[in-house]
């Protein structure tokens, strides 16, 4: 019988006895998307309108799962626009806290307002309207790892020089008048705004 005990395994049988290895369970463990090596989509394009954003195509960068940073060209009904910004988004997902750059360049407004009033007359401070601003917004990103929804809303820090003041003095000024009013420089109009902005992004 000691015999019996002492004969090696037959090929193929696991060995049992004092010193061997337990059966190991070979089966796959459910994979992450860090074990996975899934990489994060970090390019993709945006697509959103608010004010005083006007309408902006964006191309996107997120170096990490928290982070994002746009860069875009626009359009306000007036004038081509820039647009620079980042954004926080500590979950990876959902609420954000966001800051942009814009830069509106100067364009001829009379058309637009006579959008909004057939009767309208050309103004002289209207002929050449741009402006810059600062937006501070919080946000909501909704969906996935490729595709999401984005609403943001805060407040816009605007500045904008009014041009050609002289001129509309001069022409509401009497000919025969002895008083002369000079503009030495173009004043420059500042204020705070409510803002809010849509859109929609998609990484690749």
């Amino acid at each position: 019988q000691g015999s019996m005990q002492n004969q090696p395994p037959l090929p193929g049988e696991p060995m049992v006895g004092a010193g061997a290895a337990p059966p190991q369970d070979l089966a796959p463990s459910p994979s992450t998307p860090e074990s996975s090596g899934r990489k994060l989509r970090q390019w993709g394009v945006m697509l959103d309108v608010g004010v005083p954003d006007g309408l902006m195509a964006s191309a996107l960068y997120r170096p990490i799962r928290w982070a994002r940073v746009n860069a875009g060209l626009g359009f306000n009904a007036v004038s081509p626009g820039i647009r620079i910004g980042g954004a926080l988004v500590p979950f990876g997902t959902g609420p954000f806290a966001g800051v942009d750059f814009g830069h509106y360049f100067g364009g001829d407004a009379n058309g637009l307002a006579r959008t909004f009033a057939a009767d309208h007359e050309d103004n002289v401070l209207l002929k050449d309207v741009g402006y810059d601003y600062v937006n501070l917004r919080l946000g909501l990103e909704l969906g996935g790892d490729r595709f999401v929804f984005i609403m943001k809303g805060g407040l816009s820090y605007l500045w904008t020089t009014i041009h050609h003041v002289d001129e509309l003095i001069d022409s509401n000024t009497d000919a025969n008048s002895r008083t002369s009013i000079t503009v030495s420089e173009d004043p420059v109009l500042t204020a705070w705004t409510p803002s809010l902005d849509l859109g929609a992004a998609f990484f690749f």
